[in-house]
């Protein structure tokens, strides 16, 4: 038994606490299963700096400017995981936020949604992992705005050689876009634990019962105490 648990029984005992009700909600409150926790991944790509700018001047963005993605998922990536630019998406996050110094798109967006067929005015993610589940190629592409206007990419392994970020913004104006081809950023991932809202099953019906008993209980200890020796009406 932990110090806590071992101190609270002596003080109960010490203070003349022993009423049943009273060691029926001790018990609950000590031993009920701890709520649990789920983990959350979250994956995020860091792109380098575009080197290359188009727009009319002042230009819109600027060699400071770089790709930003980040997404999460309730399980880490699988192993060698198969990508190659093929439609539909092959991984679906629970969110996602694209930012590319200039615009800011997120899985919050009402009008957001992952591809379920061309890419058009919605969100893909086309993976590929290595044998320890580490992103070594990708196609990760964001259109939004009406008919997908704006866009934010970055991809890696493509077939064509080209390998790098682009973010571009048609609406609203002033237009402008800034690449990096060549040289693609890098991925890294995190943990975090996620307490859970809703208690699991089992915590959930033994809280049930020990409530019910304690009703049940003070109840007894009532009857009890009317029915002994010069108890009062």
């Amino acid at each position: 038994m932990s110090y806590a648990k071992r101190y609270l029984t002596q003080r109960t005992v010490a203070l003349g606490l022993t009423s049943i009700p009273f060691l029926a909600a001790t018990a609950i409150f000590l031993f009920a299963p701890a709520a649990s926790a789920s983990i959350i991944y979250t994956y995020t790509y860091t792109g380098n700096d575009f080197q290359y700018l188009n727009g009319t001047a002042p230009l819109l963005y600027t060699t400071s400017d770089f790709v930003t993605v980040t997404f999460t998922l309730s399980a880490p990536l699988g192993d060698n995981l198969s990508g190659g630019v093929a439609e539909p998406s092959n991984v679906t996050p629970l969110t996602w936020s694209f930012s590319d110094g200039v615009q800011t798109d997120t899985s919050a967006d009402p009008n957001a949604g992952i591809c379920t067929g061309p890419i058009q005015d919605c969100t893909y993610f086309d993976l590929t992992t290595n044998g320890s589940g580490t992103i070594v190629d990708w196609f990760v592409d964001d259109q939004f705005s009406v008919e997908g206007e704006n866009q934010i990419q970055t991809l890696s392994g493509f077939p064509s050689g080209y390998n790098g970020d682009v973010g571009s913004r048609n609406l609203p104006s002033p237009a402008g876009s800034g690449d990096e081809f060549y040289n693609p950023g890098v991925w890294s991932v995190s943990e975090s634990s996620s307490p859970s809202s809703v208690p699991e099953g089992p915590s959930f019906a033994f809280l049930l019962l020990g409530l019910a008993s304690i009703g049940g209980l003070a109840r007894f200890d009532a009857r009890r105490r009317t029915a002994a020796p010069g108890a009062r009406a």
